[in-house]
């Protein structure tokens, strides 16, 4: 799990945060573009998915749930559109999994990838094998966040996991 570096005052740790630093750990930024690569396979399924529901004879081969949902950037807004449609949907119930389950899988995922993508990313002498992320979303209050080889593994098998989980949803929509 990605550890806050905390220290006394704010002494004994320094990082640079230079775009081109990233690149001191090449095997570690190449994992920044993995986590992004998972990422848009969840956003394709949640697409797929969207068709399935809005047209189900066509078993998700229409443009319907892509041309929504690439209409919309947050994750939370494409969860309220699937919960939207859902809710009148005639057949609700056998979306139980997805609205009760596998939504709110992708809300934490999403979380994750966001911390990923969304960080100025540094080195530190003090970290010699890691990635330094300093969050974007709360700079005033989150310290610097070290990021290990397995961090990243983690969430990028996070992601794929739920993914896996979403096209599991999928095929049993299509049977």
């Amino acid at each position: 799990m990605p550890q806050p570096i905390r220290t006394k005052s704010g002494h004994g740790f320094s990082a640079r945060y230079e775009p081109f630093r990233v690149l001191e750990r090449p095997n570690l930024a190449a994992k920044i573009g993995l986590v992004s690569t998972a990422w848009s396979g969840i956003e394709e399924r949640l697409a797929i998915l969207l068709s399935i529901i809005l047209n189900p004879s066509q078993k998700g081969r229409d443009l319907f749930g892509h041309a929504i949902l690439n209409s919309v950037i947050s994750i939370p807004a494409k969860i309220n559109i699937f919960n939207s449609v859902i809710r009148v949907s005639r057949d609700s119930r056998k979306y139980k999994v997805l609205v009760d389950r596998l939504l709110p899988e992708v809300r934490t995922r999403a979380e994750e990838r966001n911390r990923v993508i969304h960080a100025i990313w540094g080195v530190s002498i003090s970290y010699p094998n890691d990635l330094i992320a300093l969050p974007t979303w709360d700079r005033m209050v989150d310290p610097p966040i070290r990021y290990t080889e397995k961090d990243f593994d983690d969430i990028f098998k996070r992601i794929t996991d739920t993914n896996d989980k979403l096209k599991a949803f999928h095929d049993s929509l299509i049977k």
